[in-house]
């Protein structure tokens, strides 16, 4: 996956597409940002640069909307009687692009589906073998059906490897018990212990290591990201990817009604925590060793925000602007403080 994102901006370097997206959806507001994409197409359509202005605040629907501009755009290009010899070059070299595995368009139909099926990149895959699953493919479970099959014996074991080696050392036990229960097919006992190690990985960029959230909680280091970046590099794909991942893996499940989970696979943290519902498919362990192999690269990729992270009730996951953290940390320390009173409280109340 390293090499393979490496090479979205490496092999294409010199080519930019700019994408406005348009206040309004209708098609006629969708044409007036056609030219600037017919020009930078003719260059060649391939890893683009994006203005960071345009990646919405609600990033889960960036693909969507880049999406449904693009097919928009096709449908209008193929639906013309009247085609001009301008427009019909663009449709051939879109329709040549969408047949690249390595192209922008292909990346975002990753990102797309990827998030559909409840996966971040799946560890090793070249690109190509990825675009082909996905054209054979036309929902979660037939993909997970050619994943389990792609996550043989051997491939598994060669993950379990690269998890040993770079995973914290608290969490090396747990591993390896973990690796043993997946052998033995113990899948609910392997998906327990993964979460945990999700759980904490997932710490690493909040303050209050107290705190339980995790839901949304690249939200703010993205905002952040794309306030900096002129591009979608590799790490910031990488990241939105895995954002999608631990929005759906966190998902707040009702307990007072009947509980469905209705993707594939059913392993959520918010039912394991709690005990209300595990899943024992295979899948499920595949998917979550998968993901912290991701969370690993992410958590290097932003080691800069290392406890940067705090929490509120009221705006969720936020970054303290310059001269406000300090406030922030006392906010913490003042919680912390508070509950210790109560515990003490109710621990000297229970002796009476």
């Amino acid at each position: 996956m390293n090499e393979e994102i490496k090479n979205l901006k490496d092999n294409n370097k010199n080519v930019e597409r700019y994408i406005k997206v348009p206040s309004k959806n209708s098609i006629n507001d969708n044409l007036s940002i056609e030219s600037e994409i017919i020009n930078s197409i003719k260059k060649g359509f391939n890893y683009s640069t994006l203005e960071t202005n345009f990646i919405s605040n609600s990033l889960r629907n960036f693909a969507k909307e880049l999406f449904k501009i693009h097919m928009e755009m096709i449908n209008i290009i193929s639906n013309n009687n009247k085609i001009n010899p301008y427009f019909k070059e663009l449709s051939e070299k879109i329709e040549t692009a969408k047949k690249d595995p390595h192209s922008f368009l292909s990346w975002l139909n990753y990102y797309k589906k990827l998030s559909e099926y409840f996966w971040i990149y799946p560890y090793d895959m070249q690109s190509e073998k990825l675009y082909t699953i996905l054209e054979k493919v036309n929902n979660e479970k037939e993909f997970d059906n050619y994943i389990s099959k792609y996550f043989s014996k051997e491939k598994v074991k060669e993950l379990f490897s690269e998890l040993e080696k770079n995973i914290p050392r608290k969490h090396k036990i747990v591993l390896k018990q973990i690796e043993i229960a997946y052998n033995s097919k113990s899948y609910v006992l392997a998906n327990v212990g993964l979460i945990s190690i999700i759980d904490d990985l997932l710490s690493f960029y909040i303050y209050d290591k107290g705190c339980p959230i995790r839901l949304n909680l690249f939200n703010p280091i993205i905002e952040q990201l794309k306030k900096e970046k002129t591009d979608i590099d590799e790490d910031l794909f990488l990241i939105m990817i895995a954002n999608n991942y631990i929005t759906n893996l966190y998902d707040n499940i009702e307990f007072n009604e009947k509980i469905e989970i209705k993707t594939n696979k059913k392993t959520r943290r918010h039912t394991c925590a709690h005990g209300k519902f595990y899943s024992n498919k295979r899948i499920d362990s595949i998917m979550l060793l998968n993901a912290i192999y991701y969370l690993l690269i992410t958590q290097e990729i932003l080691k800069i925000y290392k406890n940067k992270l705090f929490y509120d009730n009221k705006n969720g996951f936020y970054i303290p602007r310059k001269g406000e953290k300090k406030q922030a940390i006392e906010r913490v320390k003042n919680s912390i403080q508070k509950k210790k009173e109560k515990k003490l409280k109710n621990n000297n109340q229970n002796m009476i």
